[in-house]
């Protein structure tokens, strides 16, 4: 069960450049810096590159209008899993999808199906 799922720090990364204005001659080097910190690629870190071989079904919901995870995140995921779905949870935002009786409702569903399907 994934409820607006990021992808990886990269499209974080994107939005943060831009919002404090960092030229683009300087994200390089910016990449490099969080790399040494991190320790990995950065590109790396990205969910859809471990999903294709995740055997377990997932659920991903996700609202068409979040403004802090791009929709978009969330439809590349679900594709890149094989047993993913995916369900639009149309005015929730970001936030609110947490505490939305329906969403609730549909991932504790997901979950019960998942326990009763593994015995």
């Amino acid at each position: 069960m994934l409820l607006a799922p990021a992808i990886g720090p990269m499209p974080f990364i994107d939005r943060f450049t831009r919002f404090i204005g960092l030229p683009p001659e300087r994200i390089p080097g910016m990449l490099r810096e969080l790399e040494e910190r991190v320790g990995v690629r950065l590109g790396q870190i990205d969910a859809r590159l471990v999903a294709p071989s995740l055997q377990l079904p997932a659920l991903v919901l996700h609202d068409p209008e979040d403004d802090q995870v791009a929709f978009t995140q969330g439809q590349e995921l679900a594709r890149a899993w094989p047993s993913a779905g995916l369900i639009a949870k149309d005015g929730l935002g970001h936030s609110r999808i947490l505490k939305d009786p329906d969403t609730i409702r549909v991932a504790v569903d997901f979950i019960l199906r998942q326990a009763v399907t593994s015995r």
